[in-house]
């Protein structure tokens, strides 16, 4: 007789033509001796309770056999009498039906025979001495069509969460793709940043939007979703969208994350929220407002000192209930030039080496410690990560964000590209004026409403950032010194920030009358446009004569700078942006002349 052996090396694999379709039906091959074909088909009427199909050789089957085109399993009965060398063949036939939907009952002749258990060990499925009752073949071919049945099952259950898998990796790059579309347009180049996001799919749970703001400011999220992938693509959309559209227009830290919240407890399901901080850099004042909800914390690394400033979440996670319940708190810090500030996700804490330890904060911390005098401080910090984890898979995104305090001189050159400079369509001219109370004062901030009226004209948006920071600076001293009597002395000292806006809070709280006005006066052509702004409160003003402004403004910053003061450089950085900047009657009336050129 042929090998098996070289029936599957050999003809085997040529004889194509000879594909059977058995998609319908299962089939059960009975493969021996005719004798013995004729003993067990006597006993138990195969052709009646089977679809049987009856070969003499295990060649003869192989090559008319070798595959079916449909996803039936089927079980052969094969006659140990048809091996030339048993030990040999019965392996290499055993592989060829493992790759194949076949079970295997061999037909024993007596049973001395030895090789049975070690036969069971490499594969085959069952063993029947022939000649024994025929109802015990019957319910070994029954329980293996079980078997085999639910083996079929169960691999077509495999494939189906394969392909839903694959569905699911498709629809996640679908939606990577569509956010990163939307945030395209507000991608900035901030050498002053450097992140290191790793996701656990492909649509990070984890989120970083960053932009710079129209006075030279700086605001950065790094949000944590429940969840990734689509889970966490349902809000970072939203998300992002109204983050960068509020920073564009100028709104402070508080009405970011006031609009964001409100935005996501309106969108997303109850089980779907987003942890976050977010930092806003005043690199002019030299000031960092930070806002905890939910994530790790904020750590603040000195460039002159050891120690690390931490903000704990003191809030809840965006989205989780509505502004009505939102109690909103800022933290407000001085920091220095080259200072760095360091935001991670829990992913980064609580991820797992081989010996299931967790990374945690004591690690983290002396990694951030160690990569102050390191080129690359965040590389420093995820080699140590990677040290650690020893390439564990990760259960959560993993992230974490440095920024580096620059001065406002360095950041200036960081503004966006804006679309290109227009003049006016035709000649305008335009007075807008705005006075607001107390129960305003406390709530909101009218500079953003004020700017989008002047950035109607495409041209004027390259002095986006000059005529917020002028307004600001102006509006808020009218505010802080002018309605509420706080002096500028009151940030000296370490915690001068911390102490004075907490004052400040106190008396906007308790404030019951008063006023600020504030006016725009607008003249423009195709070449260019002229500016007033008046900012006016109802105040008892100041002592002019303490004020020092004019041609020698960018060294009074400078000088004061070198004296470490914290205050008093608003007035001055105002007088240096603007061709003109007068104080009329008792000093409560500010006005800012500016030429703009559209060329």
């Amino acid at each position: 007789m042929q090998s098996i052996n070289k029936t599957l090396s050999g003809s085997l694999f040529h004889v194509a033509n000879d594909e059977i379709d058995m998609q319908s039906d299962q089939c059960l091959f009975v493969i021996a001796q005719s004798e013995c074909i004729d003993a067990i088909d006597a006993k138990s009427n195969f052709d009646q309770r089977f679809n049987c199909q009856y070969h003499n050789t295990i060649e003869s089957f192989l090559k008319r056999y070798h595959h079916f085109k449909g996803g039936k399993p089927h079980l052969l009965l094969i006659d140990i009498g048809l091996f030339i060398d048993l030990a040999q063949e019965l392996p290499v036939l055993l592989e060829y039906l493992s790759a194949s939907n076949y079970g295997l009952i061999l037909l024993v002749n007596n049973e001395t025979d030895d090789f049975i258990a070690s036969s069971m060990a490499i594969g085959v499925d069952d063993y029947y001495f022939v000649g024994r009752a025929s109802e015990l073949l019957t319910a070994k071919i029954n329980a293996q069509f079980r078997r085999l049945d639910s083996v079929t099952v169960a691999g077509e259950e495999v494939q189906a969460f394969s392909n839903d898998k694959a569905k699911l990796f498709r629809e996640q790059a679908l939606a990577k793709d569509v956010f990163d579309r939307v945030t395209e347009k507000y991608h900035y180049d901030l050498s002053l940043i450097d992140a290191w996001l790793s996701p656990a799919a492909i649509f990070n749970g984890d989120i970083l939007l960053k932009a710079p703001m129209p006075n030279g400011g700086l605001i950065v999220l790094l949000g944590d979703f429940t969840g990734h992938g689509l889970t966490a693509a349902i809000g970072a959309m939203p998300l992002a969208s109204s983050f960068y559209a509020m920073v564009a227009k100028g709104f402070t830290l508080r009405d970011i994350i006031h609009e964001l919240n409100e935005k996501l407890y309106a969108l997303l399901p109850p089980h779907i929220f987003c942890c976050a901080a977010v930092v806003q850099f005043d690199f002019a004042h030299e000031t960092a407002d930070i806002w905890n909800g939910g994530l790790p914390d904020v750590v603040i690394q000195s460039s002159t000192r050891d120690d690390l400033k931490h903000i704990a979440s003191s809030q809840l996670p965006l989205g989780v209930v509505d502004n009505s319940r939102y109690q909103l708190q800022v933290s407000r810090l001085q920091v220095s030039e080259h200072d760095r500030v360091w935001l991670l996700s829990d992913g980064l804490l609580e991820a797992r080496n081989t010996l299931g330890e967790n990374f945690g904060s004591d690690r983290f911390l002396a990694a951030v410690h160690e990569s102050r005098h390191k080129a690359s401080p965040i590389a420093w910090v995820q080699s140590q990560f990677d040290q650690f984890s020893q390439s564990s898979d990760q259960a959560d995104d993993v992230s974490l964000v440095q920024i580096s305090i620059l001065s406002e001189i360095n950041f200036l050159a960081l503004q966006p590209t804006l679309d290109p400079c227009r003049g006016a369509e035709h000649p305008s001219a335009w007075r807008l004026s705005v006075k607001v109370f107390p129960a305003s004062l406390k709530y909101s901030d009218p500079i953003p409403q004020l700017l989008h009226q002047l950035m109607v004209l495409p041209a004027m948006r390259r002095y986006n950032h000059c005529l917020f920071t002028v307004l600001t600076e102006l509006y808020n001293n009218a505010l802080d010194h002018g309605l509420l009597r706080l002096a500028s002395e009151l940030k000296s000292g370490e915690s001068g920030f911390d102490y004075f806006y907490s004052q400040r809070k106190h008396a906007l709280t308790a404030l019951h009358s008063g006023w600020i006005e504030l006016s725009i006066d607008f003249n423009a052509d195709k070449m260019g446009a002229s500016i007033q702004l008046d900012v006016k409160d109802s105040g008892a003003g100041f002592d002019l004569s303490k004020l020092a402004i004019g041609e020698n403004s960018p060294r009074i910053i400078s000088g004061l700078k070198q004296q470490n003061q914290v205050h008093g450089r608003g007035i001055a950085l105002v007088s240096s942006l603007c061709e003109r900047l007068d104080y009329v009657g008792c000093g409560n009336h500010a006005r800012a002349f500016m030429q703009l050129s559209f060329q």
